[in-house]
């Protein structure tokens, strides 16, 4: 099948265009985007031409009865995304809506990376790698760390909060090079202040079960090896990942803490917010629901329509000799969105741990490991793997994510944080010390178990939110704190 006449128009400049249309009443009005054919005449215009038939298919929602020029007018709009490099915007998806409707429909759109489409800028969307711990994936993900460390100074560490109060490295760390002649794939707990160098930090779901954790009688053990084989699965890839990445040293707590010593964990967990600040970087395991889950999260949904369209440019683009089929260099392409930050990052079961609030907002720069697609967030900015710009989920860039130091700030962030889940009750006011002392550091106000003394008068007016709380079983503060 060959495109209609109403999608052949389809192109980055038309989908990005704002232009006067006069309607029937003779007004002219502008409009954004593409203005498509009638959703009724789109069964008819499917059995010719695949976006049709695509957007038949995609296309969810109420169908209202509508009135007036242009009820039920499919209206394509491309959403931009900024570039500091070059001046206008890029495409990376599209949104389809039927004009006087709720019907909606989300494609990605992408071209192959040496496509006039690309080296022009008009087309910033990437095809998806179908193995996220493909090395496609890895260069990825290594020429985002780069750029942030290269060019984004407000990344650096915070000299303010990182002062000798501050530990600047966890107690211990887990050096992932440490390689023993016994076992060549394996790895060793050592004390952080013998480490002095860059570490990362690993965000994940435990799951009902962590089977394999550090205890006082195997300390000694762990200090010499510890199997990755013997790790659960979400371990491994973190283990791999470090190295991949070129890093020597990973703190995860199961590991990093001993769990069977609770003066040691109550102190650890004090520490836990520094020790996600001053990582340098924080992978997140945001597709798996336990520590056997993995980061590498098998992509099921790799054989989804995918349209070409051609693509034409005012100007000449110069493109070098590689071998890749010519309609691809001279097309980019059209495909159903299916996993955007919202769905692989925020719906997420990870996303639901209480911990989860701190380790991301405190973290500097995190790899959020999805079911779909991989996802880089830095103080800058926030980007997909298949191209798109997600800040408008992750107000990282911004510094919404934390509390500001006025009293209605802590309020909202209590709000978000009591709809998270823990594991265990003891963990509520640790979980969120380390975005306290954040805060104290920036203000100067005191905090006391879970509210602010200048603002006490109104941090004690809580209530729960789905009516009467039961009392904890151990007491873990004041009766007025939430």
């Amino acid at each position: 099948m060959s495109l209609c006449s109403f999608c052949s128009n389809i192109s980055p400049s038309t989908l990005l265009a704002e232009r006067p249309v006069q309607n029937r009443a003779g007004t002219q009005t502008d409009v954004y985007g593409y203005l498509h054919r009638d959703y009724k005449d789109l069964p008819e215009s499917a059995e010719r031409c695949p976006m049709c038939a695509l957007l038949l298919q995609e296309l969810r929602g109420k169908f209202k009865r509508g009135k007036g020029y242009e009820a039920h007018r499919i209206l394509l709009t491309g959403v931009p995304t900024p570039d500091s490099q070059r001046r206008g915007h890029r495409l990376a998806v599209i949104i389809a809506l039927v004009k006087q409707s709720t019907m909606r429909a989300y494609f990605c759109v992408y071209a192959m990376p040496r496509s006039r489409a690309a080296l022009s800028g008009d087309v910033c969307g990437r095809q998806l790698a179908s193995d996220a711990g493909s090395e496609e994936s890895f260069d990825l993900l290594q020429s985002w760390i780069v750029e942030c460390r290269t060019g984004h100074p407000e990344c650096a560490p915070t000299t303010n909060l990182t002062q000798q109060k501050h530990r600047q490295f966890p107690s211990r760390l887990l050096d992932v090079k440490n390689v023993s002649s016994e076992h060549p794939d394996s790895c060793a707990l050592v004390d952080g202040d013998d480490a002095q160098q860059e570490y990362l930090t690993l965000s994940y779901c435990w799951g009902e079960n962590q089977p394999l954790v550090t205890l006082r009688q195997n300390l000694a053990a762990h200090k010499r090896a510890i199997l990755v084989e013997e790790m659960p699965l979400t371990l491994q890839h973190a283990v791999l990942t470090t190295r991949r990445l070129g890093f020597r040293f990973l703190w995860i707590d199961a590991l990093c803490i001993v769990q069977d010593d609770p003066a040691e964990w109550e102190k650890e967990a004090i520490e836990m917010g520094n020790i996600y600040r001053d990582s340098f970087l924080t992978l997140a395991a945001a597709g798996s629901e336990s520590s056997s889950g993995g980061l590498f999260i098998e992509r099921k949904d790799v054989s989804r329509p995918i349209i070409p369209f051609p693509y034409a440019h005012e100007t000449t683009v110069q493109q070098d000799s590689h071998p890749v089929q010519q309609d691809a260099l001279n097309s980019f392409f059209v495909t159903p969105s299916r996993c955007d930050a919202f769905t692989c990052i925020h719906s997420a079961t990870w996303a639901s741990r209480g911990w989860v609030l701190q380790e991301c907002n405190l973290s500097r720069r995190i790899l959020y490991f999805g079911a779909g697609q991989t996802f880089f967030e830095c103080r800058r900015h926030a980007r997909a793997e298949d191209g798109r710009d997600f800040g408008i989920y992750q107000p990282k860039r911004y510094g919404a994510g934390l509390p500001q130091g006025d009293a209605w700030s802590w309020c909202s962030l209590v709000a978000d944080y009591s709809r998270r889940g823990l594991t265990k009750e003891r963990d509520k006011l640790f979980a969120v010390e380390g975005l306290a002392r954040d805060m104290a550091a920036r203000t100067g106000k005191r905090y006391c178990a879970g509210v602010w003394r200048e603002s006490v008068h109104l941090h004690v007016l809580w209530c729960g939110a789905d009516g009467p709380l039961r009392r904890p079983r151990r007491k873990r503060a004041p009766s007025w704190s939430w």
